[in-house]
């Protein structure tokens, strides 16, 4: 596990590098380098970015705006918002996100909220009964963390009526890296509340703001998904998206992994149970030229070690068929596949044999690469 631990840093380390007056920007796109045993650099597929929609690239159009950007502006912004950092950016990028998810004001932030719903309140000297530098919440907070599933609003409502707490729907929490290939995140609500956390907000006042080029790349991205630029593009993007999020994780059902999650999510879990096997399914894939991310203990619980593959709209057929015939050899492997397949969509032609006990309905690697892109366009079970 420590070998994986390192092997990750090595990679941040070692990505394809763009160099702009002297100042080197770290690229993500479809395919990264990676260091091997000996120092040697293998180009693999990356499946382990959270590149929903495929705008973390070195070139187009949001590489184009960041690099106009960089050219007056600089690399930073040079201090906190509350401070000298505040720059016009911030506000267009603000308005973008407000005019995007249909609210009057929104606030861009560094992300600074896991630590706080987990830890506390951040307390001092003076605070009785603080531990640790944290103060215990006066209210409650319901956090619902999301591992390749979409949030069950309808049961959240009912336990809200068994528990009497409040549910909020009128404060949009959303992050700026993961579809958006930049930093940090946004709260988007009634200017009121807007103009409340503007002046107490920590990450206001004592943190760096957003930098110039990340305000740009999240400013040409919310540009394309509006239609402003590119139009059209929006549309093709998540269309490419779901198609690829359904196609792989239709195509390892039908392996006969168990993978976790909802059908159209990007983010598909393959469990591997056995905390031992992930850095050989990890080190296997890499041998192949993919890179991908495992999750062990206490991520996720100790039985359910899994690897987490994150699907992008930048990934072709020819890429996600790479990642299927990779998975099937080294499912075979390190025995990997214990679902039936009757997850992929084979119930109606299970046969019985002699003995009268049905055929597990796994598919083969080729059947699933021939009738996968036919039948994601179908309704899934």
């Amino acid at each position: 596990m420590e070998e994986e631990i390192m092997r990750a840093l090595n990679d941040v380390v070692s990505r394809r590098k763009v160099r702009y007056n002297g100042a080197s920007y770290l690229c993500f796109t479809p395919f990264i380098l990676r260091v091997g045993n000996l120092g040697a650099r293998i180009q693999t597929l990356n499946l382990g970015s959270y590149n929903y929609l495929g705008f973390a690239q070195f070139k187009g159009t949001c590489a184009d705006q960041v690099e106009a950007t960089i050219r007056p502006y600089g690399v930073s912004a040079g201090g906190a918002r509350a401070d000298i950092g505040g720059l016009d950016l911030h506000i267009e990028v603000e308005q973008l996100v407000a005019g995007f998810v249909r609210k009057e004001a929104s606030i861009a932030l560094e992300e600074r909220l896991r630590e706080a719903i987990s830890q506390g309140q951040p307390a001092t000297t003076t605070d009785p009964g603080s531990s640790g530098g944290y103060r215990p919440w006066r209210k409650i907070l319901v956090v619902v963390d999301l591992k390749g599933t979409f949030c069950n609003l309808p049961d959240i409502t009912a336990l809200k009526r068994g528990y009497t707490f409040h549910l909020e729907v009128d404060i949009l929490m959303g992050n700026l890296t993961k579809s958006f290939g930049a930093i940090g995140g946004y709260i988007a609500a009634d200017g009121e509340t807007v103009r409340k956390l503007r002046a107490v907000n920590a990450g206001v006042l004592y943190s760096e703001a957003i930098a110039p080029a990340l305000l740009a790349q999240i400013s040409a991205s919310f540009r394309i998904l509006t239609g402003e630029l590119l139009p059209g593009q929006k549309e093709e993007r998540l269309q490419r998206l779901a198609f690829n999020s359904r196609y792989l994780r239709l195509g390892l059902k039908r392996l006969g992994l168990i993978v976790y999650g909802n059908d159209d999510s990007p983010v598909i879990p393959l469990i591997l149970y056995n905390p031992g096997k992930m850095p050989a399914f990890s080190q296997m894939m890499l041998a192949r030229g993919i890179s991908v991310v495992v999750v062990p203990f206490p991520a996720v619980p100790l039985e359910l070690c899994r690897v987490r593959f994150c699907v992008s709209a930048a990934h072709n057929l020819e890429d996600l068929n790479r990642v299927l015939a990779a998975c099937d050899e080294i499912g075979d492997i390190l025995r990997l596949k214990f679902s039936s397949g009757v997850g992929g969509g084979l119930r109606s032609i299970t046969k019985p044999l002699s003995d009268g006990n049905p055929v597990p309905p796994r598919w083969k690697l080729d059947d699933v690469v021939r009738c996968g892109a036919q039948d994601v366009q179908q309704p899934l079970y």
